[in-house]
């Protein structure tokens, strides 16, 4: 079964929940613009879903779950400060893409499964952006551009997986952590006073 969902809120301290079950082919969209705004949206025992989150605006939280699916996508975008993404993703086959573009933000992606992709793109400073795999065949790509006192966090677990992370700017920190074997890790920062952690 084919679902389409769209919720759209314009304003100040809103919040939207969308729910898709058992489905097939799904398609979830939620477009917030104002401050203090919220969006829950949970697609559960499905495949080939899509998600997609944007909001414009400060102090916004964006919450995705896509739980025992496979094949299924998830996109959050959000433009403004003291934001936070949460994208939780239980399954095979996922892909899982976040950009925000701010100070005081904050991305994590959690991926249950294998064969997942997670890919994060932060610009602006004092973020924060964190990525864990399980079961490994995992990919995982962290950006941060153009910013201070950026923190990045890669914990990939089991075997076959690859890390790639990417920071520009001063002061950063940097953490990469796999398990096993047959890992793969590249960490790259340009600017001044920052620090790699690197444990395979």
């Amino acid at each position: 079964m084919n679902d389409s969902g769209s919720i759209t809120q314009l304003g100040r301290s809103n919040t939207g929940f969308l729910s898709q079950t058992n489905g097939f082919g799904n398609m979830a969209t939620m477009v917030q613009v104002g401050e203090s705004l919220n969006f829950l949206m949970s697609q559960d025992s499905g495949v080939e879903n899509n998600a997609l989150g944007f909001q414009a605006g400060n102090s916004m939280i964006v919450s995705i779950t896509q739980n025992s699916a496979s094949f299924s996508n998830s996109v959050a975008l959000q433009g403004g400060n003291t934001n936070l993404i949460d994208n939780t993703q239980q399954g095979v086959g996922h892909d899982s893409f976040a950009v925000q573009n701010g100070t005081s933000l904050e991305i994590i992606h959690l991926q249950i499964g294998a064969f997942n992709t997670a890919l994060t793109e932060q610009f602006g400073g004092l973020n924060s952006a964190e990525t864990v795999q399980s079961n490994g065949f995992n990919f995982a790509e962290t950006l941060q551009f153009s910013g201070l006192l950026n923190t990045s966090l890669i914990v990939q677990l089991e075997s076959f997986n690859t890390a790639v992370a990417v920071q520009t700017g001063d002061t950063n920190q940097l953490t990469l952590s796999q398990t096993t074997l047959n890992n793969l890790a590249t960490a790259s920062q340009l600017g001044d006073n920052n620090v790699v952690l690197g444990l395979q």
